[in-house]
């Protein structure tokens, strides 16, 4: 046996014995020639140590170490681990850190022992989880229960989401899967039909992740809000608006939402039909002025729909004692240049990056409500094209509810499930899940909103403040009243001072008012100085009952179509005469060829006849058309 060195015993630890080479083949089911050649290249396995004594190599069996309590360990093993863990031989290169896996080899202590040790993370002896002494293996009755369950609400969600699904069988059944048994189970539910909207395996391997704090990002409730627009993923939804005649007609939903960077809660939410208007971006943050104060800092997106003048006179406007002067530096008198320079020159508000959604954090949200609350609709489609059921993935998705059903719905989601299921969002990546910082961390966006509510302190807008940078506005000089046209409806109103305050009108009279219109009854408003200054209600007396901006908006649509499809007419029917030959009498057209007539190149000279014949043909009724006989003297 060329190369390889004769193994005369194998010593045994536990037994004291001395084994020969063919009784360790007979052990390792190996020949005698295949347990040489495993000696010599060192792949025995792990309980056998060879050494090299007198030329010959001994084989030991080392013995089983076994595990015992971390406070358990001797001081002498103490002070061996710690001169260990000062010794270079016993520290990896690239971390610097010890090398816990040779140090427990070395000295014979268990792994987990000396890991507890290390970490300081062990509970004393006296300390042992509620149900101890009981196995928490499942029965097969309890994993039968778990499998259906699991099997339903797993497929009824087409993003695949297995860490839910465990959270969502554990409220339905109270049995809680192991994520070992889930993940088996789910990767036999997506052998037939593998998901491919997100490609997990390329965004975890082409994405660049950066580990923050965001509890710690920022300090109060509010200090900085985010804003976005998104599409929901739902095929469509059956619309009914009786405000402009539509009857069960598909639309599109569209949700508009601020939230708080310190919780993550939505503080301000809108849907919206088939679009999203400058009107409707208005009014979702009126709505959390409103409701919740002014926040220091906003994160806006770079669409026209946020970077338009009317909403940033709005924005800026409510900030206007801070960012302007007054006069005719005022914010509602800035064009959308100048409202730029004012954007730039302060931190009120911060734009995201673009195509970049990490600086919009609230993208994650939307993806949270996509996985938890779309996801679980017959209808969940994002591309509008095929639904992403697995076990539906190439039927035609169809709608399935109508546009308030959908909004109820979500509704009760954001302020139920969002807010109630554990989150990891809020622990700091850098420390481990038992580190008592993280353990004092919030474990829902509930707990963290009634953490930070508690100390804040709001910035609340003046109503009236809020309501004249809000609201439709139009304006003249005051005669006793306020007279405009409404743009919405195409109607002229006539706004007349009412209340304890109409007294103070008539100080203004032949001055520039405006009046700011109530978005719920367009006939009722307030009225404001040049310098936006309240001063009374207003209404129009003329108008009985109550129109909203939405009413009056559906009624101009429909003026401005007639008009439009009057003009079409008109067009349509001069083509129609032009080809035909047909003069339409225009009679103001007619008089004023009458009075003034084109004059010949060349004057022809008339003779006496001539004059006679025309002055025959003029008679009484043809002088008086032009309203005075004596224009004609004869």
């Amino acid at each position: 046996m060329n190369g390889i060195t004769k193994v005369s015993s194998i010593h045994d630890i536990n037994q004291n014995l001395l084994v020969k080479a063919a009784q360790l083949s007979g052990q390792l089911n190996k020949s005698l020639r295949q347990t040489y050649n495993l000696i010599n290249s060192g792949n025995l396995p792990k309980e056998f140590q060879v050494y090299d004594l007198a030329g010959k190599k001994i084989v030991t069996k080392v013995a089983q170490v076994t595990y015992q309590h971390a406070s358990e360990l001797s001081p002498q093993i103490v002070v061996e681990i710690n001169k260990l863990l000062n010794d270079e031989k016993y520290v990896k290169q690239k971390s610097g850190r010890p090398n816990l896996r040779k140090i427990s080899q070395s000295l014979a202590i268990h792994y987990d022992t000396l890991y507890r040790w290390y970490r300081n993370s062990y509970k004393k002896k006296d300390q042992h989880r509620a149900d101890k002494g009981k196995s928490r293996k499942l029965s097969e009755q309890q994993l039968k229960i778990a499998n259906l369950a699991f099997e339903k609400l797993y497929l009824a969600n087409a993003q695949g989401n297995v860490s839910l699904t465990i959270d969502k069988v554990e409220d339905n059944t109270g049995i809680r899967i192991p994520q070992r048994l889930a993940y088996a189970w789910a990767a036999c539910l997506k052998a037939p039909s593998k998901q491919k909207h997100y490609m997990p395996k390329f965004i975890n391997q082409n994405t660049a992740f950066t580990i923050r704090d965001l509890w710690g990002e920022y300090e109060n409730f509010l200090d900085c809000v985010v804003g976005d627009e998104w599409k929901v993923d739902e095929f469509g939804v059956w619309h009914t608006s009786k405000e402009e005649g539509y009857e069960d007609i598909k639309a599109t939903a569209y949700i508009i939402a601020f939230q708080d960077m310190k919780t993550r809660k939505i503080v301000s939410m809108l849907m919206t039909a088939n679009s999203i208007t400058t009107q409707d971006t208005k009014r979702c943050a009126m709505e959390l002025v409103r409701d919740w104060g002014l926040p220091k800092q906003w994160i806006l997106e770079n669409s026209k729909t946020w970077t338009n003048a009317d909403f940033l006179r709005f924005l800026f406007g409510l900030y206007d004692n801070d960012l302007v002067s007054a006069g005719k530096n005022r914010i509602e008198f800035m064009n959308l240049d100048e409202l730029k320079v004012v954007e730039w020159s302060n931190d009120v508000v911060i734009r995201s990056g673009v195509r970049h959604p990490q600086s919009k954090p609230i993208e994650r949200t939307f993806r949270i409500i996509k996985d938890e609350f779309c996801a679980y609709s017959p209808a969940y489609s994002p591309n509008m094209e095929e639904s992403r059921k697995p076990t539906e993935r190439d039927a035609h998705p169809g709608v399935h509810r109508t546009f308030n059903e959908l909004r109820h719905e979500l509704t009760l989601f954001i302020e139920n499930d969002f807010m109630d299921r554990r989150r990891t969002m809020f622990m700091d990546r850098k420390l481990s899940a038992a580190h008592q910082v993280n353990k004092n961390r919030p474990k829902t966006i509930r707990e963290a909103f009634e953490i930070a509510y508690s100390t804040y302190e709001p910035n609340w807008c003046n109503p009236h403040k809020l309501a004249y940078h809000y609201g439709d506005k139009g304006g003249s000089k005051f005669n006793g009243a306020v007279e405009f046209v409404y743009k919405p409806s195409l109607e002229k109103l006539r706004f007349i001072p009412d209340g304890t305050g109409a007294e103070a009108c008539w100080m203004y009279m032949q001055r520039k008012l405006t009046v700011v219109i109530d978005q719920y009854d367009i006939y009722h408003g307030w009225i404001y100085d040049k310098e936006g200054t309240y001063i009374c209600e207003a209404k129009d007396p003329r108008k009985f009952g109550a129109k909203s901006r939405e009413q009056s908006n559906a009624i101009g649509k429909l003026k401005r179509k007639l008009i439009q499809t009057q003009k079409r007419e008109n067009k349509i029917r001069d083509e129609i005469a032009e080809r035909e030959g047909i003069t339409v009498f225009n009679y103001e057209r007619e008089a004023k060829e009458a009075l003034f007539p084109e004059k010949p190149e060349t004057e022809p000279q008339l003779t006496n006849e001539d004059i006679e014949i025309e002055h025959c043909s003029l008679n009484e009724d043809e002088i008086d058309i032009f309203g005075d006989d004596s224009i004609i003297d004869y």
